[in-house]
């Protein structure tokens, strides 16, 4: 798809709290985002959710990956 349409590819959840916090925090995304094959959008589609929702993260671990996960912060930002 055209580059200026790569939100189109982005869950609908998403598609505005996505583009904002990667305004905020000064990420650039990746450049072939607007490629209906991104694995970069599939892993914001699958994952950027998460990020505001740490008990829906820490109860999908905790249920697919290790019944350990209880609750998930934040480990590290970028000073680390």
């Amino acid at each position: 798809m055209p580059e200026n349409l790569w939100k189109e590819g982005l869950w609908e959840g998403i598609k505005d709290s996505l583009p904002e916090y990667l305004n905020k925090e000064k990420v650039q995304r990746h450049k072939g985002c607007h490629n209906l094959k991104s694995s970069w959008v599939l892993c914001a589609n699958l994952y950027f959710s998460f990020q505001r929702d740490k008990e829906l993260l820490a109860g999908f671990l905790n249920k697919f990956v290790n019944s350990k996960f209880k609750i998930c912060s934040i480990i590290c930002k970028r000073d680390c």
